[in-house]
């Protein structure tokens, strides 16, 4: 019998602790959640504004390709790489 005191003491010690556990985090997480707001609408803002210079260089570099482009059918030599012995 004295066993299965001390077990339903530290039970009940285990289930205190997880309750003050669980209430300090029920208390915090709004706070932490509604402090975060800021950061993740910068976060969005510079990723929109990333996008945006991405897409800008996708652009250019289309531009480019495109000016270097060939007609079809065209045949392209190049001269060797490394000049004969």
């Amino acid at each position: 019998m004295d066993n299965l005191t001390a077990g339903y003491t530290l039970l009940g010690f285990f289930l205190f602790a997880l309750g003050l556990v669980l209430s300090v985090l029920w208390i915090l997480v709004p706070f932490a959640v509604f402090g975060i707001k800021g950061l993740l609408r910068r976060q969005i803002e510079e990723q929109r504004r990333t996008n945006e210079l991405l897409a800008i260089v996708s652009q250019r570099q289309q531009i480019v390709a495109d000016s270097y482009a060939v007609a079809p059918g065209t045949v392209v030599r190049e001269r060797p790489v490394v000049p004969p012995l």
